[in-house]
């Protein structure tokens, strides 16, 4: 089972979380939890983060996360 610290947050870079300080803190997880609607939309059509979308590898994983309940 993907968690949110060992799996997600490692593929947050540290400018990106700078980045959207402004509205939410990418690396906490009740931020990222409770934003998750607006942020899965990002993720998937590659505008988020803002430092580059992700590869098709890291939204599986991060969609994979989303569908095992999306753990801490």
């Amino acid at each position: 089972m993907l968690s949110f610290e060992k799996d997600i947050k490692p593929m947050i870079r540290e400018e990106d979380r700078d980045e959207m300080l402004f509205a939410f803190d990418l690396w906490d997880y009740a931020d990222f939890k409770r934003d998750i609607p607006r942020i899965a939309d990002r993720i998937r059509d590659r505008t988020m983060p803002p430092g580059g979308g992700w590869s098709d590898e890291w939204i599986a994983i991060f969609d994979r996360w989303v569908s095992e309940g999306m753990k801490p």
